[in-house]
């Protein structure tokens, strides 16, 4: 992706045909465009008879290319315009959208690709690239966009001053300093402060070209295979990234799956919540039955002092005496 040019590729390829000289291999596996465009000009030098899986590589970069023969392709959606439609949605106040990608020739060619998807989106909202900036003035830039602005982020192996980066890093460091939401593409680019959306399915891609890399090591031949299809798009979101821009989990596309979210106190300690409610409910039964008790003591006494008083009055209005044996067995008058 940074050397595209065909004689910066003559010192691998040389390489590779000097390595594989005694030993054919029974599959090869490009991964992504770059890999793809490399093997199309030099698999009839390097690999003329072995079979091709071809993973990792994006529908409008297969559109663009020749698929090699006895080959097999596994490729990747992405949904460009759904990305877009999910930002609107979310964020229905939304007037900017800056478009980060580098200066690769392969930056430059989803670029051109953002360009015409997005052109359909002109009338709501104003897509501002950022391709023309080094990496710090793109962070300044990013850090200092006007109210009601997004940030789409494609990619960024290459800044325009030549300087490689690692896309994962750079996003990061983008994330860090902007001050309006991050919107990215691959789904390795998730969980590390993106909102979400519909997301390049990276480990389903992966685990279909594990699949067909199988059947073709088993004897299958690689062109007989068909093309599978492409699984439907699911927004995801992070849920975490939603609370810090205030974005209510009802604007989400519907069918939306929202991953991070914090576990409420119950999640946590429920456990601990309802031991202790049970011991507060045996705990107040315990009082309750104490008090009542009390209260029906307190009613006897009661009770039993008025008998005393009635007895005590209609003994003293007797004109003669009364005896008693009390429970000692001793006669009272």
């Amino acid at each position: 992706a940074r050397f595209a040019q065909p004689e910066q590729e003559v010192p691998f390829v040389n390489f590779l045909k000097e390595r594989f000289s005694g030993h054919h291999p029974d599959l090869v596996v490009s991964v992504g465009g770059p890999a793809f465009t490399f093997l199309a000009r030099h698999r009839e030098y390097l690999f003329p008879d072995t079979p091709v899986l071809i993973a990792g590589i994006a529908e409008q970069v297969l559109n663009a290319g020749l698929i090699p023969k006895n080959a097999v392709v596994v490729p990747i959606r992405i949904n460009l315009k759904g990305m877009t439609d999910d930002i609107l949605r979310v964020l229905p106040d939304t007037v900017n959208i800056y478009v980060i990608l580098g200066a690769s020739d392969l930056e430059k060619f989803w670029l051109n690709e953002c360009r015409h998807e997005f052109a359909a989106f002109s009338n709501r909202v104003k897509f501002t690239y950022l391709n023309h900036l080094t990496f710090e003035e793109i962070k300044s830039r990013v850090a200092a966009l006007p109210t009601n602005s997004a940030i789409f982020y494609g990619l960024l192996i290459m800044d325009a001053a030549g300087i490689p980066f690692d896309p994962s890093e750079a996003l990061k460091g983008i994330i860090a300093d902007a001050n309006s939401p991050v919107f990215a593409l691959h789904e390795s680019f998730f969980g590390v402060g993106t909102v979400g959306g519909r997301l390049i399915l990276e480990r389903a891609a992966g685990l279909n070209a594990a699949d067909f890399a199988l059947r073709i090591l088993k004897g299958e031949p690689a062109a007989e295979i068909s093309i599978p299809s492409q699984p439907l798009d699911v927004p995801v979101y992070d849920s975490r990234v939603l609370q810090r821009w205030g974005i209510s989990e009802s604007r989400l596309p519907p069918g939306s799956t929202v991953y991070f979210r914090q576990p409420s106190i119950w999640a946590l300690y429920r456990w601990h919540i309802s031991g202790a409610a049970v011991l507060l409910i045996f705990q107040a039964f315990l009082i309750a039955r104490l008090l009542l008790q009390n209260r029906r003591r307190g009613l006897a006494e009661r009770e039993l002092a008025k008998s005393e008083q009635r007895l005590r009055m209609i003994t003293n209005a007797l004109p003669v005496l009364i005896a008693y044996v009390d429970s000692d067995q001793c006669y009272r008058i």
